[in-house]
Protein backbone atom coordinates (compact mmCIF):
# COMPACT_ATOMS: atom_id res chain seq x y z
CA UNK A 1 0.00 0.00 0.00
CA UNK A 2 2.80 2.42 0.89
CA UNK A 3 4.59 1.62 -2.37
CA UNK A 4 1.42 2.27 -4.40
CA UNK A 5 0.79 5.53 -2.54
CA UNK A 6 4.36 6.59 -3.26
CA UNK A 7 3.95 5.77 -6.95
CA UNK A 8 0.73 7.78 -7.12
CA UNK A 9 2.37 10.76 -5.41
CA UNK A 10 5.29 10.63 -7.84
CA UNK A 11 2.89 10.48 -10.80
CA UNK A 12 0.90 13.46 -9.49
CA UNK A 13 4.07 15.48 -8.96
CA UNK A 14 5.33 14.70 -12.45
CA UNK A 15 2.02 15.62 -14.06
CA UNK A 16 1.92 18.87 -12.09
CA UNK A 17 5.48 19.62 -13.19
CA UNK A 18 4.65 18.96 -16.84
CA UNK A 19 1.43 20.94 -16.67
CA UNK A 20 3.34 23.81 -15.07
CA UNK A 21 5.86 23.77 -17.91
CA UNK A 22 3.07 23.95 -20.45
CA UNK A 23 1.34 26.75 -18.57
CA UNK A 24 4.52 28.80 -18.34
CA UNK A 25 4.97 28.31 -22.06
CA UNK A 26 1.54 29.72 -22.79
CA UNK A 27 -0.29 26.49 -23.59
CA UNK A 28 -2.91 27.06 -20.89
CA UNK A 29 -4.35 30.54 -20.52
CA UNK A 30 -6.31 32.07 -17.64
CA UNK A 31 -9.98 32.76 -18.32
CA UNK A 32 -9.38 36.49 -18.08
CA UNK A 33 -6.85 36.53 -20.92
CA UNK A 34 -9.29 35.88 -23.74
CA UNK A 35 -7.29 38.03 -26.14
CA UNK A 36 -4.08 36.07 -25.59
CA UNK A 37 -3.05 33.58 -28.21
CA UNK A 38 -2.85 29.96 -27.13
CA UNK A 39 0.26 28.05 -28.10
CA UNK A 40 0.05 24.61 -29.61
CA UNK A 41 2.82 22.04 -29.72
CA UNK A 42 4.10 18.98 -31.46
CA UNK A 43 4.68 16.51 -28.61
CA UNK A 44 6.46 13.17 -28.83
CA UNK A 45 6.27 10.64 -25.99
CA UNK A 46 9.32 8.34 -25.91
CA UNK A 47 8.56 5.38 -23.67
CA UNK A 48 10.89 2.64 -22.43
CA UNK A 49 9.41 -0.79 -23.17
CA UNK A 50 12.39 -2.86 -22.06
CA UNK A 51 11.86 -5.98 -19.97
CA UNK A 52 13.20 -4.36 -16.82
CA UNK A 53 9.92 -2.47 -16.41
CA UNK A 54 7.48 -5.35 -16.45
CA UNK A 55 8.42 -8.10 -13.98
CA UNK A 56 7.26 -8.01 -10.38
CA UNK A 57 10.76 -7.36 -9.05
CA UNK A 58 11.56 -4.41 -11.29
CA UNK A 59 10.61 -0.85 -11.98
CA UNK A 60 7.00 -0.49 -13.09
CA UNK A 61 5.07 -3.79 -12.87
CA UNK A 62 1.76 -1.97 -12.34
CA UNK A 63 2.16 0.13 -15.49
CA UNK A 64 2.16 3.47 -13.67
CA UNK A 65 3.88 5.05 -16.67
CA UNK A 66 0.68 4.56 -18.65
CA UNK A 67 -1.35 6.27 -15.95
CA UNK A 68 1.11 9.14 -16.04
CA UNK A 69 0.74 9.39 -19.82
CA UNK A 70 -3.06 9.36 -19.46
CA UNK A 71 -2.78 12.29 -17.06
CA UNK A 72 -0.33 14.14 -19.29
CA UNK A 73 -2.67 13.86 -22.27
CA UNK A 74 -5.51 14.96 -20.03
CA UNK A 75 -3.97 18.40 -19.44
CA UNK A 76 -3.74 19.10 -23.18
CA UNK A 77 -6.52 20.81 -25.10
CA UNK A 78 -8.36 18.63 -27.61
CA UNK A 79 -7.72 20.94 -30.53
CA UNK A 80 -4.47 22.08 -32.07
CA UNK A 81 -1.74 19.96 -30.50
CA UNK A 82 -0.11 17.11 -32.40
CA UNK A 83 1.02 14.14 -30.32
CA UNK A 84 2.97 11.02 -31.22
CA UNK A 85 4.57 8.18 -29.29
CA UNK A 86 7.47 5.77 -29.61
CA UNK A 87 7.88 2.65 -27.45
CA UNK A 88 11.37 1.17 -27.49
CA UNK A 89 13.62 -1.51 -26.04
CA UNK A 90 17.04 -2.43 -27.46
CA UNK A 91 18.76 -4.40 -30.21
CA UNK A 92 19.96 -7.71 -28.70
CA UNK A 93 21.85 -8.77 -31.83
CA UNK A 94 25.17 -7.78 -33.34
CA UNK A 95 23.82 -6.06 -36.48
CA UNK A 96 24.32 -2.30 -36.23
CA UNK A 97 22.59 -1.42 -39.50
CA UNK A 98 19.88 1.26 -39.43
CA UNK A 99 17.12 -1.32 -39.92
CA UNK A 100 18.45 -3.53 -37.12
CA UNK A 101 18.83 -0.61 -34.73
CA UNK A 102 15.29 0.57 -35.43
CA UNK A 103 13.95 -2.93 -34.85
CA UNK A 104 13.98 -1.95 -31.17
CA UNK A 105 11.10 0.45 -31.86
CA UNK A 106 8.02 -1.48 -30.71
CA UNK A 107 5.54 1.23 -31.63
CA UNK A 108 5.66 4.50 -33.57
CA UNK A 109 2.26 6.16 -33.89
CA UNK A 110 3.49 9.08 -35.98
CA UNK A 111 2.09 12.53 -35.22
CA UNK A 112 -1.66 12.66 -34.59
CA UNK A 113 -3.81 15.78 -34.25
CA UNK A 114 -5.75 15.92 -30.99
CA UNK A 115 -8.68 17.46 -32.85
CA UNK A 116 -11.68 15.31 -31.76
CA UNK A 117 -13.03 15.39 -35.31
CA UNK A 118 -10.01 13.41 -36.54
CA UNK A 119 -10.88 9.82 -37.42
CA UNK A 120 -8.22 7.42 -36.12
CA UNK A 121 -7.66 3.94 -37.66
CA UNK A 122 -9.77 2.23 -34.98
CA UNK A 123 -12.43 4.95 -34.86
CA UNK A 124 -11.59 6.15 -31.33
CA UNK A 125 -10.76 9.66 -30.23
CA UNK A 126 -7.10 10.65 -30.82
CA UNK A 127 -6.06 10.56 -27.16
CA UNK A 128 -7.69 7.17 -26.63
CA UNK A 129 -6.08 5.84 -29.79
CA UNK A 130 -2.58 6.93 -28.72
CA UNK A 131 -2.93 5.37 -25.26
CA UNK A 132 -4.29 2.12 -26.70
CA UNK A 133 -1.42 1.88 -29.18
CA UNK A 134 1.04 2.29 -26.30
CA UNK A 135 -0.64 -0.37 -24.19
CA UNK A 136 -0.79 -2.77 -27.13
CA UNK A 137 2.85 -2.26 -28.10
CA UNK A 138 5.00 -5.34 -27.88
CA UNK A 139 7.06 -5.11 -24.70
CA UNK A 140 10.33 -7.01 -24.44
CA UNK A 141 9.19 -10.20 -22.68
CA UNK A 142 12.76 -11.48 -22.33
CA UNK A 143 13.23 -9.17 -19.35
CA UNK A 144 16.89 -8.78 -20.26
CA UNK A 145 16.77 -5.02 -19.97
CA UNK A 146 18.17 -4.12 -23.39
CA UNK A 147 17.62 -0.38 -23.75
CA UNK A 148 18.57 1.89 -26.66
CA UNK A 149 17.68 5.45 -25.72
CA UNK A 150 19.74 6.96 -28.55
CA UNK A 151 17.91 5.29 -31.42
CA UNK A 152 14.51 5.99 -29.84
CA UNK A 153 15.30 9.70 -29.43
CA UNK A 154 16.58 9.88 -33.00
CA UNK A 155 13.36 8.35 -34.39
CA UNK A 156 11.26 10.71 -32.25
CA UNK A 157 13.28 13.77 -33.22
CA UNK A 158 12.89 13.05 -36.92
CA UNK A 159 9.12 12.65 -36.55
CA UNK A 160 9.02 16.04 -34.84
CA UNK A 161 11.21 17.63 -37.48
CA UNK A 162 8.78 16.52 -40.19
CA UNK A 163 5.87 17.93 -38.18
CA UNK A 164 7.67 21.23 -37.61
CA UNK A 165 8.27 21.59 -41.34
CA UNK A 166 4.54 21.13 -41.97
CA UNK A 167 2.97 23.21 -39.21
CA UNK A 168 5.75 25.45 -37.85
CA UNK A 169 4.83 24.72 -34.21
CA UNK A 170 7.27 24.31 -31.33
CA UNK A 171 8.13 20.75 -30.34
CA UNK A 172 8.59 18.87 -27.06
CA UNK A 173 9.85 15.40 -26.20
CA UNK A 174 8.88 13.64 -22.97
CA UNK A 175 11.17 10.68 -22.26
CA UNK A 176 10.00 7.94 -19.86
CA UNK A 177 12.74 5.44 -18.98
CA UNK A 178 14.14 3.48 -16.06
CA UNK A 179 17.74 3.10 -17.05
CA UNK A 180 20.80 3.85 -19.06
CA UNK A 181 21.46 2.77 -22.63
CA UNK A 182 22.23 -0.94 -22.28
CA UNK A 183 23.13 -3.09 -25.29
CA UNK A 184 25.62 -5.96 -25.51
CA UNK A 185 27.59 -5.96 -28.73
CA UNK A 186 30.30 -3.28 -29.18
CA UNK A 187 29.16 -2.37 -32.70
CA UNK A 188 25.57 -1.90 -31.56
CA UNK A 189 26.68 0.10 -28.52
CA UNK A 190 28.82 2.37 -30.71
CA UNK A 191 25.90 2.91 -33.11
CA UNK A 192 23.53 3.65 -30.21
CA UNK A 193 25.96 6.24 -28.86
CA UNK A 194 26.30 7.74 -32.34
CA UNK A 195 22.50 7.91 -32.66
CA UNK A 196 22.25 9.58 -29.26
CA UNK A 197 24.86 12.19 -30.23
CA UNK A 198 23.04 12.85 -33.50
CA UNK A 199 19.65 13.05 -31.78
CA UNK A 200 20.81 15.45 -29.08
CA UNK A 201 22.52 17.67 -31.65
CA UNK A 202 19.45 17.77 -33.88
CA UNK A 203 17.15 18.33 -30.91
CA UNK A 204 19.24 21.35 -29.96
CA UNK A 205 19.57 22.66 -33.52
CA UNK A 206 15.83 22.42 -34.15
CA UNK A 207 14.81 24.09 -30.90
CA UNK A 208 13.10 21.00 -29.50
CA UNK A 209 12.77 20.83 -25.71
CA UNK A 210 13.47 17.51 -23.98
CA UNK A 211 11.99 16.57 -20.58
CA UNK A 212 12.55 13.32 -18.68
CA UNK A 213 10.47 11.22 -16.29
CA UNK A 214 12.93 8.74 -14.82
CA UNK A 215 11.49 5.57 -13.27
CA UNK A 216 14.42 4.01 -11.46
CA UNK A 217 14.01 1.76 -8.45
CA UNK A 218 17.66 2.24 -7.54
CA UNK A 219 17.14 5.93 -6.92
CA UNK A 220 19.66 6.98 -9.56
CA UNK A 221 18.94 9.14 -12.57
CA UNK A 222 19.81 7.47 -15.87
CA UNK A 223 22.99 8.68 -17.50
CA UNK A 224 22.84 8.63 -21.28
Amino acid sequence: MKQMARRICVAVLLVCMIAGMLMMSGTVQAATTSTASVRRYNIMLVIDGSGSLISESTTDPEGMRYELIDDLLGVLEDDGHYVGAVVFSGNRGSDASEAAMESCIRCNTGMISLDPTVITPNGSLPKDYIVQQLRDAYVDQNKDGRTDVGTALLVAERELRKAQAQNGMESLIFLFTDGVTDVIHPEVKAKSEENLATATREIRENGIRLFGAFLNKGGKLPLF
